[in-house]
């Protein structure tokens, strides 16, 4: 009897320290699950702080780009405003060029009427010499009038190519002014539609 007792108590004691091992290792792969959860966790906190951050920094965006539509709106009618100025000076600048030109005109005719008047005093001079050759000698009046012909011929000569000159030198200048002043608007001008042309997002990194 004490035999079978004493086998009966080592086979429970077997099974209860396998059972305690079992329960042992059950007992540390609930911990490892445990810390892993534990682990998750952290990480999915983590990840809803990132979240959080990213969600205030799309907050901010959004409050930026109303702040930047605010702006490109008020920039955008500063833009038109100034449109209209230089439209409006653009306008001036061909009604400039429109009198420039009326005065090109006045002073082509107003040479063209001295030159005029100059050949007339010639023509009279000639006419004069013409009446001094009746009462001098014949061959000092003929010399005397074909030096005075020459000086006529080269005064006249000298008298248009000045005349010409000046009037080119003029028109060249007028022009070469006009046409930069031009061009400087023109750019200007499409310098403007291409900023408007822009989204307001890209036109306000554009300025800044």
């Amino acid at each position: 009897m004490d035999f079978g007792l004493s086998e009966l108590n080592s086979e429970m004691r077997n099974e209860i320290s396998e059972a305690l091992d079992i329960l042992q290792q059950e007992h540390f792969t609930i911990e490892e699950e445990l810390n892993k959860c534990i682990k998750e966790n952290d990480e999915i906190h983590a990840q809803q702080e990132e979240v959080m951050r990213e969600i205030a920094a799309v907050k901010r965006r959004q409050l930026e780009l109303q702040n930047d539509t605010v702006s490109s709106a008020s920039y955008l009618s500063e833009l038109r405003k100034e449109e209209k100025i230089l439209r409006e000076f653009n306008t001036n600048l061909l009604n400039d060029i429109s009198e420039l030109e009326e005065t090109l005109n006045n002073l082509r005719e107003k040479d063209d009427e001295d030159l005029q008047n100059g050949i007339k005093k010639l023509i009279a001079a000639v006419d004069g010499a013409n009446e001094l050759y009746e009462f001098y000698d014949i061959n000092k009046c003929k010399t005397g009038c074909e030096n005075l012909d020459k000086e006529i011929e080269q005064q006249t000569d000298e008298l248009n190519i000045d005349i010409t000159s000046t009037i080119n030198k003029a028109l060249i200048v007028q022009k070469e002014q006009l046409q930069k002043t031009t061009a400087e608007k023109l750019t200007e001008i499409e310098k403007r539609k291409k900023l408007n042309a822009l989204p307001p997002p890209l036109l306000m990194k554009i300025i800044m």
